[in-house]
């Protein structure tokens, strides 16, 4: 972001507030932004990673509620990826609704031009793509935003005559038969919205999120080991209700969180 784009791009975050000013905080809905980038020439993971503080300090100024995380392409296939291919990562930012998503960006554009140059030296954005998460499953009692270290997405399709509902409902009991076979995961469903792409247009993307690696090793092994027969019957369902992607494996890392 320069200076010369705080125009367009206040106007951009009064309309998206707008947009979304209607919509009531939900403790089982999320709006989230997703922002693939490049590193520059000689910069990496760890460059982006050491300017946590300085960002911490400009949002703790802000007073904002926003979580955000990088996530690292760890089993992904970008031809496959419904998003703009040259990329090396992916910033994940989580905001309880859209109006305080627009607070936090207004704010933002407002005031973060001398953050924005730090990030503009190791970071090239690719792109902006805004989407609503709603809870489908959580794992125990809760499976915060911040404590995800891995996440498995996927973008699927509703079948000709499927709802929303359908799917939700499918995709629910698939989930608690996984966390009764021992999965330790929370599943989401995810809207895209504005900025997508035109590859996501019908479709979803659904997430699960894992509170470590070995969380995720655990479901795949538990997978291979019941497809055939336990979850012979709400993967059926899975099926009548959406046709989906192969998966896609990130490893998930903090960047930032207003409730540290």
């Amino acid at each position: 972001m320069k200076l010369t784009n705080l125009f367009s791009l206040l106007i951009f975050s009064t309309f998206i507030g707008s947009s979304f000013a209607a919509i009531e905080d939900d403790p089982d809905s999320w709006s989230l932004e997703t922002i693939p980038f490049k590193f520059t020439p000689s910069k990496g993971l760890d460059d982006l990673m050491a300017l946590r503080a300085s960002f911490a300090e400009f949002a703790d100024k802000g007073d904002f509620n926003y979580t955000a995380r990088i996530l690292v392409p760890w089993a992904v296939s970008k031809e496959s990826v419904p998003i703009a291919q040259d990329w090396d990562a992916i910033w994940f930012g989580i905001s309880p609704n859209g109006k305080e998503y627009s607070e936090a960006f207004s704010y933002y554009v407002e005031n973060g031009a001398g953050i924005d140059e730090q990030f503009d030296a190791v970071r090239t954005m690719q792109g902006r793509v805004l989407l609503r998460s709603a809870a489908v499953f959580r794992s125990g009692e809760s499976l915060p935003p911040e404590t995800i270290r891995s996440l498995r997405l996927a973008t699927c399709k509703l079948n000709s005559g499927e709802t929303v509902a359908d799917g939700k409902a499918a995709l629910q009991k698939w989930s608690e038969k996984m966390a009764s076979l021992g999965a330790e995961a929370s599943t989401f469903w995810w809207n895209p919205g504005i900025g997508a792409s035109t590859e996501l247009e019908g479709s979803y993307i659904i997430a699960r999120a894992f509170p470590s690696v070995e969380s995720w090793g655990g479901a795949s092994l538990i997978w291979e080991a019941h497809r055939t027969s336990d979850l012979a019957e709400v993967n059926a369902g899975l099926q009548k209700a959406m046709r989906c992607s192969a998966s896609r494996l990130y490893l998930s890392f903090p960047f930032y969180s207003s409730n540290s």
